[in-house]
């Protein structure tokens, strides 16, 4: 009995890792949009059978990232700027929610706390390491959920945003981009420190709407994106 559960566990984490893996290379452009992706490929690649791999690409299906077509095979899915339109607005609701709340608590340690996440924000831009800022990017907007008491709203953002992570993965090279979001998340923060509901709502729509300005990066990546 004790084998057999540890065998369940055993095939759940690689599963789980499996899934994990492919849909990190997809949003990071390492498997590219249009590409067409064989089962038996990755399951060499990965050192596993083609069981998992298989369940990965139905799980990304269901999330939009990936394509299974009937005799012809599975392809990564071009980027559809209405998908990305549509998670921004939800995402801009939610946030703006949480600034909402935060702004009548937040305490100077917690603003502590985001200063610092932005001064090492500061310091990958330095580093040019935007896969750095990106981690860093995702913790401060995770922190202000969290910290206006409604951590699942973060939970809720993750799933929705997919998408958008897509372009702004493809945005992150691009030269000043990562500067001028550092500035916004200063700007964020400034107006949660003065208390300012009306700033920190025009601040943070702002911010989420560059965040996934597309232009550039359509103009560089034409084939990535569905015309």
């Amino acid at each position: 009995m004790r084998e057999r559960t540890q065998r369940s566990m055993d095939a759940s984490n690689v599963k789980h890792s499996v899934y994990t893996e492919i849909r990190e290379a997809i949003i990071h452009a390492r498997l590219e949009p249009g590409q067409r992706l064989s089962e038996a490929d990755l399951a060499v690649k990965m050192n596993v059978s083609r069981t998992p791999v298989r369940e990965a690409f139905i799980s990304l299906s269901k999330e939009g990232l990936v394509e299974i077509l009937p005799q012809r095979g599975t392809f990564v899915t071009k980027i559809d700027l209405e998908d990305v339109r549509q998670s921004t607005f939800i995402r801009e609701s939610l946030e703006i929610s949480v600034l909402g709340e935060l702004i009548k608590m937040i305490t100077p340690e917690q603003i502590a706390r985001l200063k610092e996440n932005v001064a090492e924000q500061e310091k990958s831009h330095q580093r040019n390491d935007y896969i750095r800022f990106y981690e860093l990017d995702e913790e401060f907007h995770r922190s202000l959920a969290e910290m206006s008491g409604h951590g699942k709203v973060w939970d809720i953002i993750k799933e929705i945003k997919v998408q958008m992570d897509r372009v702004r993965l493809l945005s992150l090279p691009i030269p000043s981009r990562i500067a001028e979001l550092i500035r916004q998340h200063f700007a964020i923060i400034q107006a949660l420190e003065e208390r300012n509901a009306d700033k920190a709502r025009e601040t943070m729509v702002l911010h989420l709407q560059y965040v996934t300005k597309p232009s550039e990066v359509q103009e560089k990546y034409k084939d990535y994106f569905i015309t």
